[in-house]
């Protein structure tokens, strides 16, 4: 039901570049478009949304908002369906990589691995002794009552939201961990931004 539903109006049902199903009404005065209804409230829900190896968010005000991981850059600097590049090389000797933790974050689906009732090291040491393996989800799901391994191989379908329960644990090479020390900021489209996350020590970090 529209939010403008009984009000004689035209309207237009689209199914947009995203995925998405909306419904438009004619908005005489402004002479335009606005959206009264939408299939998925939450866009950054949509798969592939701001494309590979990124991330999806919602910022109130402003609407969907994507951007690069630490280790990565924007592949085309106009258009976020071209998603993230690698900006680094992930060596395969279990010593060099690490692991840097990004809170209620997921990338959805392409798992290499799902494995029931690990701890938290058996996880990380399955995703450094993959070498394809670029990330691993670690959360305990409560309707199961133990914990959950999902290594990735591909980042893909990346969203970030405060009510996703998990953290991603990013693989990449111990010293561009240590240099992740910028203030967070908003993003938008440009080449720049950066986001602070929370660097994981992989000797002391535990379940």
């Amino acid at each position: 039901m529209s939010a403008d539903y009984g009000v004689v109006l035209h309207k237009r049902l689209t199914l947009d570049y995203d995925g998405n199903n909306r419904l438009y009404s004619w908005e005489e005065k402004g002479r335009t478009w606005v959206v009264s209804w939408q299939a998925i409230q939450r866009p950054y829900w949509i798969d592939g949304a701001c494309g590979a190896n990124s991330l999806c968010s919602y910022v109130i005000g402003s609407g969907r908002k994507c951007f690069c991981p630490p280790g990565y850059k924007m592949k085309n600097c106009r258009d976020w369906a071209y998603g993230c590049e690698p900006e680094v090389d992930l060596s395969c000797n279990r010593s060099e990589p690490g692991f840097l933790r990004m809170s209620h974050a997921d990338f959805y689906g392409h798992d290499v691995n799902i494995s029931h009732n690990y701890t938290f090291d058996q996880c990380r040491d399955l995703c450094l002794a993959e070498c394809d393996c670029k990330a691993f989800q670690y959360n305990f799901d409560e309707y199961v009552g133990f914990s959950i391994c999902y290594a990735k191989i591909r980042l893909l379908n990346g969203y970030l939201s405060p009510d996703l329960n998990g953290n991603i644990y990013l693989k990449l090479p111990k010293s561009k961990i240590l240099s992740q020390t910028n203030p967070a900021e908003e993003f938008s489209l440009n080449c720049s931004s950066k986001v602070l996350y929370k660097a994981v020590n992989t000797m002391k970090m535990r379940q």
